[in-house]
């Protein structure tokens, strides 16, 4: 049996200008922070994965004596993201909170490698946007409501060759998690890539 490791994600969550931990809170719309009665428009998001390292082969080069030859690798990525939409008549808050979606990374590779042949990616912390609704000329409210659940496969990291250890660092986790999360809008049209914190 393979050992799963955990380890954070890296994160530039000390860039960014609000406090994730919701102490902080600005004004909404024709909300002045004082906790004002109004239409709200709240959004929740997470995703979730499974993947393994999968080696692509030439079978047109195979033989009964001589087996296919690997041409690359790539991690196949197994998800499913989840949104929620909803319209808070008459509520009373104290203002905008937007609180980042954290991604944990556990896999059976060395901390100090990466991705390694199998793990999973879970969301620590469900991404979340509170703010006043927007509405038309008429006053009529324009944010989506609804919730969104979608289970999906998508292939990521082309490597060449067999797997190579020394192509799997964690200087390049990042990157293949924008990857993947950028292609969750397609699933859920309203994920919302900007409260990821990668």
């Amino acid at each position: 049996m393979v050992q799963i490791q955990g380890q954070a994600v890296p994160t530039l969550a000390a860039s960014h200008a609000y406090n994730p931990g919701g102490t902080t809170y600005n004004s909404s719309g024709n909300n002045d922070g004082s906790g004002l009665t109004q239409d709200w428009y709240i959004h929740t998001q997470s995703v979730d994965a499974a993947y393994v390292r999968v080696n692509d082969y030439n079978y047109s080069v195979s033989t009964p004596t001589v087996v296919p030859a690997v041409t690359n690798s790539h991690i196949e990525f197994t998800y499913t993201v989840h949104t929620s939409d909803e319209i808070i008549l008459n509520g009373n808050f104290n203002g905008d909170l937007v609180v980042l979606q954290k991604l944990e990374l556990m896999t059976n590779a060395d901390a100090s490698v990466g991705f390694g042949t199998q793990g999973v990616v879970n969301t620590s912390a469900v991404g979340y946007l509170r703010r006043a609704v927007l509405e038309d000329e008429n006053g009529i409210i324009t944010d989506p409501e609804g919730t969104c659940t979608k289970t999906n496969v998508i292939n990521l990291d082309l490597t060449p060759g067999t797997f190579d250890e020394s192509f799997d660092s964690s200087a390049n986790i990042t990157g293949v998690l924008g990857q993947l999360v950028g292609q969750l809008p397609s699933d859920c049209e309203t994920f919302s890539i900007h409260l990821v914190d990668l």
